[in-house]
């Protein structure tokens, strides 16, 4: 079996989520410009370092597309890899966020003169490259972009013939026409060159099969779930190239999905809904909150607009021929969830009319009416919003709510409703350039089932030795996705019938252990437990001690049970974790000593005693609570000494200048202590920021967090410092005058 699983790809482990980077070109070696240093790749096999063992990906023409950064800083995202901005499709892009200047795309062999620039498009993004600084081949130019770079083909930039071009960010700032709120990404969808990137298999198994070798080929692409408005598909088609030493004939079985990112007439396609309402974007990922909802007589049902861009939704909406409007009925669901219009324009052939939106009346509809005007179609534009906001989950970043319509009606609409059935599609899958005859279960599909589709002939599909390249169509021009796609040959074996499933029964489970009860496995059995594989898990099976457990079931322990005709009581524990168990003790040990340290002299001091009190017990005790005592000069010159160097080396040069300063104060005044009074009460005031900036602006709580804080970095590491002089406070100066004799007089008491 050929799979285009044990890709080469980069892994991070600083979140839960987003930790899998872009299928890379194969080898040891790291695809991006700058090594990510919290890359931490774990090949799945042993002798995993080379292409030959690896799913890996490559463009058309031998053009070679890299970038130092893709995505987010500390999530990997590889929809936004660098080769979006060559694969023509502008609704894709190479994308970089929250400190883009300086990062850099790397383009090598493409011979072109002229680059077309054309930044990222998307409704709610609210910055753009202003301007780039270009390399090729030693020569270099700095670019300004204009408005011409955020439509259209873009910004035509003029270079010079060379191997390699570099394009570095070098400004940006706000994009014309921004929404309030929005995401601050900013990239490149098209840049001139295109080619189609392919996703290889591993080659190493099909070296080793023979002709009499069943070969099946598994290819699954790579998408996210269709709602999470933060990600688009890593793969927005099904794009594999495979080279075969033998034929296969085969069955060719697809799985299809609807694409619920789809425009609204490929929806409503599926559902045989023609000359349907349709609106220029709606709620990201979300079939049903497409325009149709809001003409279909149901109240319970809506359009809806994505988050941040309500303002500039258009619903369009074909009518009878030569219709005659004067006015319209509009429903808006109340829900503190949403925003709500309060404005709109009325398009209805040259006639355009703004029209504020009146308060709803007691059915719940509000009347909109514009100069009568004739045509066959109509526009409805969003033009004025009462925003309603909330904070974006990921991010932390002020967000506008969406804003609904229920129903619209008083309209002569053209939309008719069909009747969908299977039908025999050849838009969907090429084998090497050739439409590929699908049958597909369109009803299915339109409910949002996941749906099977073969041949439309039912014959096997034979693939001669060569290379072959399997190429479904995005799914946003069809409103399908193909996900998967298997060719398993007629020659293969039937599988034979399995043994029934043996039944476990948990006898005991705690946190740590459970007993189980497992019944007769009489060819053996994997025994799954639904832990995360770990070799602290252990278990014994009728009191033998069983190998490791193996990761199973998507990353499970697993045991393997030897066959029995009887049953098998299973003992499973979590071994305690010494090393760290020892580490943890040894930590509260030394706690309770520097508790006892800092305790113990406090109840002595507030012990009574009978006895006379001397001098040098009444100066401990002036160290303790007299901070404005002086230090010796000695101590003084080292602490001071110390705060300078150390500032330099662990805070900056032009901090050990300000540090000179504090030092000849404390050299002046030798008030040691003082220092570290101002360093408890610095650190707390700067705790008192932070935690005011926090609950102000409501930053996400991720691995950016400390960088919205790192102007004062500096300063804490500074009083850290402060803090560190108090160790050099050593003996006090020796008391003498007034103050020391009436410590004798004390005595003598």
């Amino acid at each position: 079996m050929v799979t285009d699983s044990n890709r080469d790809r980069a892994a991070q482990w600083r979140g839960s989520q987003d930790t899998i980077g872009m299928t890379e070109s194969g080898g040891s070696g790291n695809d991006g410009v700058r090594i990510d240093e919290s890359a931490q790749r774990l090949p799945i096999f042993t002798g995993n370092g080379t292409a030959a063992t690896q799913t890996v990906a490559t463009l058309d023409h031998g053009l070679t597309v890299q970038a130092t950064a893709y995505g987010e800083p500390y999530a990997y995202q590889p929809e936004y890899r660098a080769a979006m901005a060559v694969d023509g499709n502008p609704a894709t892009s190479w994308r970089v966020m929250w400190q883009p200047v300086g990062e850099t795309l790397t383009i090598a062999g493409a011979a072109t003169t002229t680059l077309h620039l054309l930044q990222a498009q998307a409704p709610d993004l609210t910055m753009m490259i202003t301007a780039v600084d270009i390399a090729v081949d030693g020569h270099r130019q700095h670019a300004v972009l204009d408005a011409s770079s955020l439509s259209g083909t873009g910004q035509d930039v003029t270079i010079p013939s060379g191997s390699e071009v570099h394009i570095t960010i070098a400004g940006v700032g706000p994009r014309p026409g921004a929404p309030a709120t929005g995401q601050a990404w900013v990239g490149f969808a098209e840049v001139g060159p295109t080619a189609q990137e392919w996703v290889r298999p591993p080659t190493t198994a099909l070296a080793f099969a023979t002709a009499n070798t069943p070969v099946a080929l598994v290819f699954t692409r790579e998408w996210v779930r269709s709602t999470n408005r933060w990600r688009s598909d890593p793969e927005p088609v099904l794009a594999r190239v495979v080279s075969l030493s033998h034929p296969i004939d085969g069955t060719l079985t697809v799985s299809l999905h609807r694409s619920d990112r789809a425009g609204d007439s490929s929806l409503d396609g599926l559902s045989a809904l023609t000359d349907a309402p349709t609106s220029n974007r709606r709620l990201t990922g979300v079939a049903d909150a497409r325009a149709s909802r809001a003409f279909d007589g149901d109240p319970s049902t809506r359009w809806t607009s994505p988050f941040d861009t309500a303002a500039g939704s258009v619903i369009s909406v074909p009518l009878l021929p030569d219709s005659n409007v004067s006015s319209l009925r509009l429903q808006q669901p109340t829900s503190p969830d949403l925003s709500t219009i309060t404005s709109v324009t009325v398009h209805v052939g040259p006639m355009s009319a703004d029209v504020e939106v009146p308060p709803a009346g007691a059915d719940g509809f509000s009347t909109i009416t514009f100069p009568a005007a004739t045509g066959d179609h109509l526009q409805l534009e969003v033009t004025g919003v009462r925003r309603e906001t909330t904070r974006d989950r990921r991010y932390g970043d002020l967000t506008s709510l969406p804003v609904a319509i229920s129903e619209i009606s008083g309209l002569p609409l053209a939309q008719q409703q069909g009747t969908s059935s299977a039908a025999c599609r050849t838009d969907l899958l090429t084998i090497d350039g050739r439409p590929v005859p699908l049958q597909v279960d369109t009803a299915a599909l339109a409910t949002g089932e996941t749906a099977k589709a073969t041949l439309c002939d039912g014959a096997a599909l034979s693939l001669a030795p060569g290379e072959h390249r399997f190429l479904s169509t995005a799914g946003s021009a069809t409103g399908i996705d193909l996900n998967s796609l298997s060719v398993v040959p007629t020659s293969a074996q039937a599988p034979t019938a399995s043994a029934p499933t043996a039944t476990v029964h948990i006898d005991a489970q705690d946190d740590t252990s459970a007993t189980l009860t497992v019944e007769p496995c009489v060819r053996g059995c994997w025994l799954i437990f639904g832990q995360g594989q770990s070799s602290g898990w252990t278990a014994t099976a009728d009191g033998t001690t069983l190998p490791q457990s193996q990761p199973v079931s998507g990353g499970a322990n697993g045991w393997f049970l030897p066959a029995s005709t009887a049953p098998t009581h299973v003992q499973i524990r979590f071994q305690p974790q010494r090393t760290l168990n020892l580490a943890l003790g040894v930590s509260a040990v030394a706690t309770a000593m520097c508790i006892a340290l800092l305790v113990v002299p406090l109840l002595r001091r507030r012990r009574p005693t009978d006895t006379p009190t001397r001098a040098a017990e009444h100066e401990q005790t002036a160290r303790f609570v007299a901070p404005w005592h002086r230090s010796t000069p000695r101590a003084a010159r080292s602490a001071a000494a110390v705060l300078v160097v150390a500032t330099a080396a662990f805070v900056s040069l032009w901090w050990a200048v300000g540090a000179l300063l504090v030092a000849a104060v404390l050299l002046t005044g030798r008030r040691l202590r003082m220092a570290g009074v101002a360093s408890v009460l610095g650190i707390g005031a700067l705790g008192v920021l932070i935690t005011a900036v926090e609950v102000y602006q409501r930053y996400a709580g991720d691995g950016g967090w400390p960088s919205h804080f790192e102007r004062i970095h500096r300063a804490g590491m500074f009083l850290l410092l402060l803090m560190v002089v108090t160790i050099f406070t050593g003996d006090d100066e020796p008391i003498s005058g007034s103050a020391g004799d009436a410590v004798r007089e004390h005595d003598d008491v």
